[in-house]
């Protein structure tokens, strides 16, 4: 008897495929300006002390349950409806500065903050009046089959109150010269079972 879980199965909308996605999607439209602005860490243990820094990882979050928003989902990759749910992650993503490499690290730190807010929030929409796209959509690309299209997308819930919690955190007496900001972001996506 094979088991019911195949040792080599992969999930095309798994966490892995997502968080990977959200990160080249990040890469490819909030980049740094040059190697001087900032420079993205998605592997924080093995993270190297540079500053301007931006790490990216998984915060602990809820599950909202098999059935908190049903479990049938259309699947726009191959037009068939296929067991499913919204899920939620959230990402934790936070800046650091430091006085020692740059006199204006602070205000630096809230531009490259506006920067990746901006870019997320508008992952995938239009402007009303022009219909131009503001950003491209988070695709949720499947890296375990070639970077194949899944047919879904993730997306910053903006329509949620708190969608996006902030914390700033000013030089102390362990680090005096580094500001932290830390943004938690809310996101949402199709995961296909």
């Amino acid at each position: 008897m094979m088991p019911a879980i195949l040792p080599s199965y992969t999930e095309p909308t798994g966490k892995n495929n997502v968080l990977t996605s959200i990160n080249k999607w990040l890469q490819a439209n909030v980049p740094p300006a040059n190697d001087a602005d900032f420079k993205y860490i998605f592997t924080s243990e093995v993270a190297p002390v540079v500053f301007p820094m931006v790490t990216v990882t998984e915060f602990p979050f809820f599950d909202p349950g098999f059935n908190a928003m049903g479990n049938v989902l259309f699947n726009a990759a191959n037009y068939t409806s296929d067991q499913g749910r919204i899920n939620h992650l959230m990402l934790d993503i936070n800046i650091y500065t430091s006085n020692a490499v740059d006199p204006n690290a602070k205000r630096n730190m809230l531009r490259i903050r506006d920067r990746i807010i901006s870019g997320l929030t508008k992952a995938g929409l239009y402007d009303d009046d022009t219909n131009v796209q503001l950003a491209p959509p988070i695709s949720v690309l499947d890296y375990d089959n070639g970077a194949a299209d899944t047919g879904t997308v993730a997306r910053v819930a903006i329509e949620e109150a708190n969608y996006a919690i902030e914390r700033y955190y000013p030089p102390s007496a362990d680090v005096p010269d580094v500001h932290r900001y830390q943004l938690l972001v809310k996101i949402q996506y199709f995961e296909m079972f």
